[in-house]
Order: structure tokens, then C-alpha cells, then sequence
């Protein structure tokens, strides 16, 4: 009987600690509702026209109830939602429902028609008794980033998408700092930030605690950057790891050789020593790298891990609260035993 009582409280115990140190163990909710609608293009969310660049591709989506939107911060999540008949839908969420009625319950869906269909008749008007879970996204390619239309010198405002799990924090810095500052996600999904002009590096952390770093060398009002990484999707992966993506002008474009016939004799111009991954591009841009060079006119640096200081403190944080539960085990199991 001890042995039982203590194999019991030992796996509810980690089972506990799994599911509070793990932001992907998502339990099953039930008591959701779902209506439909069908102005599904220009949602809250910032994806714009859905199968458009900015869209995930299709219209498997939803609108969120107030409650379940959270202010914008639930923008990206894809949710796999059930009936009582078992069949079920996967869905992203790309916009808000704030109708009062049905979009204030705590637990609601306005799902495209295409989605509604799968789980009931349009001619039903409104489901009940559905349950869902988060899922990951299923996405194609790495992270991508854009600026927002507007932006200039003085402001932008940054877009993410193309990622699998939703961003837990958006942070810039700039050329003329050494910290990151933490930008605030604005209720249509995007994270305005004041800018003093050329280069800065904007890091991106999902709610895993991954970091992906990206250098852009200037504002440019809707470009768009793609990353070299995508984010995990399960906590048994090393969530420690961090990637940069650097983009840098090429000088060689403002200046063509056709237009001063001097510069095709290296040793009296050595246009090259202004770029130097022009002298080796085998060294500093691996083949594995090529299909991310998007613009002709910006070269990509080679991946690299960043700041393993943040790593150290990011697990010392995670340690620091273990411990006292390990403890806590510990102590039951010997109570128990002696008991």
C-alpha cells in the first residue's frame, strides 16, 4: 500500500511540474460553441487577403471569441476542435469576433464556412458542445517578418508570421545600443517600435522560449525577411537554441562595372574588400543557405547561435523552479516510506 500511494503521488506530482514547465502540453477544453461567417479576408490578426503572401494559404480559420482572443494574443494559434460525432477541424486563428452574443462566451469560434461545414450543417446557425485543444500550425518554410505599410526612419511596426507556435515576445536593438528593448503586441498583432534609423536586430520569442535573431541594415515600409529557423513544437527538443539571420546592402549594386571600366582590374579598385563574403562566398554563404536569398540586392550571413549568456539565465530559471518541487517529492515519498 505504501508503495502505492507513493508511486501515485511521485507521477501526479511530475505530471504537474510537465505540464507547468511545458507551454505546448495543452489539455482538451470542452463547452466551446462555433458559428460562421464570411468576410474572412483583412481579419484583426494582420494576414490581410488569406491566401494572399501574408496568409497561411487557405481559408481553414477562425474568429475568436472576445475572451478567447485575449487582446490579440492569441493570433497565429491553430486550434483542433471536435464534435460529439468525433469529427474534427484544425483551424487558425486570424482575426477576432467581438459581436455581443454568441462572441462573448468563453469558449467561441466564428469559423469559416469551409470549416463550420465539417463539423455540422450551415443550416444549423450556431454547434454546441464542441471541445478543442491548440495544435501546432502546420506551416511551410522558416519565420518570416515584415514592416509594416507607413514605415519610416522614425517608426515601423513589425509583423510576424509563418510560425508554428505563437510569439511570446517581440524586442528590438538598435544601432546605437547594446539592449534589447521589449516592444508591446498591439491588439491587431503587430509590434510597433520607434526607430533612430540604419541597422538594427529584432529577436523573436515564442512561447517555447526559442529565440530567433534577424539583423536588417534599414526600415522598408512592407518588406518582407524570412528567417533561416522555425520554431520547435515539443518540449523534448532543445528549446535552448537560438538562430541569427543577417541581412546586409550590397555596395556592388550601387555601383555597376559597366559604368567605370577601371573597377575590372582588382588590384587598383578592389571593389571586393568593401563586402568581404564576396572574396569566399563557399565560406561565408553555405550552399544549404542559397534558397533563403530572396532580393538581389541583400546577401545572407551565415546562421549563427547567439547570446549563450541568455541560455544560461533562461535555464537557471527554469532550474530554480524545479528544485523545490524535487524537494517537495522527495520529502513526500520519505514520510511515506517511514510512515
Amino acid at each position: 500500500m505504501k508503495l502505492y500511494l507513493i508511486f501515485l503521488v511521485w507521477s501526479t506530482l511530475l505530471n504537474f511540474i510537465s505540464s507547468q514547465s511545458c507551454p505546448f502540453s495543452q489539455s482538451i477544453i470542452n463547452g466551446a460553441s462555433a458559428t460562421y461567417y464570411t468576410a474572412m479576408d483583412a481579419g484583426n490578426c494582420g494576414y490581410e487577403k488569406l491566401t494572399g503572401p501574408l496568409g497561411p494559404g487557405n481559408y481553414m480559420i477562425a474568429a475568436l471569441g472576445t475572451k478567447l482572443y485575449q487582446l490579440g494574443g492569441q493570433c497565429g494559434q491553430c486550434f483542433k476542435i471536435s464534435n460529439s460525432k468525433n469529427a474534427t477541424v484544425t483551424v487558425m486563428a486570424t482575426d477576432s469576433c467581438n459581436d455581443a452574443g454568441y462572441c462573448q462566451r468563453d469558449n467561441h469560434f466564428d469559423l469559416s464556412p469551409t470549416a463550420f461545414s465539417i463539423l455540422g450543417l450551415q443550416s444549423q446557425g450556431v454547434l454546441d458542445g464542441l471541445s478543442y485543444v491548440k495544435v501546432p500550425c502546420e506551416v511551410t518554410g522558416n519565420v518570416k517578418i515584415m514592416m509594416k505599410d507607413g514605415s519610416n526612419d522614425y517608426w515601423t511596426s513589425f509583423f510576424i508570421f509563418n510560425s508554428k507556435v505563437i510569439i511570446k515576445q517581440v524586442s528590438i536593438k538598435l544601432s546605437n545600443s547594446n539592449q534589447f528593448v521589449p516592444l508591446t503586441q498591439t491588439t491587431y498583432n503587430y509590434w510597433p517600435s520607434s526607430i533612430s534609423g540604419g541597422q538594427f536586430q529584432v529577436r523573436i520569442e515564442s512561447i517555447g522560449g526559442e529565440f530567433i535573431y534577424v539583423t536588417i541594415p534599414k526600415v522598408e515600409s512592407r518588406k518582407v525577411y524570412e528567417t533561416t529557423s522555425q520554431f520547435s513544437t515539443s518540449c523534448s527538443s532543445n528549446k535552448f537554441f537560438e538562430t541569427t539571420t543577417s541581412y546586409h546592402l550590397n555596395p556592388q549594386t550601387s555601383t555597376p562595372q559597366t559604368s567605370n571600366p577601371q573597377t575590372s582590374t582588382p588590384q587598383t579598385s578592389k571593389p571586393q574588400t568593401s563586402v568581404p563574403q564576396t572574396s569566399n562566398p563557399q565560406s561565408s554563404i553555405p550552399s544549404y543557405c542559397q534558397q533563403y536569398i530572396k532580393q538581389p540586392n541583400y546577401i545572407m550571413a551565415k546562421p549563427s547561435f547567439g547570446n549563450m549568456e541568455q541560455n544560461e539565465d533562461f535555464l537557471q530559471s527554469s532550474s530554480s523552479k524545479l528544485i523545490p518541487n524535487i524537494l517537495f517529492i522527495t520529502f513526500l515519498i520519505v514520510f511515506l516510506y517511514t510512515y
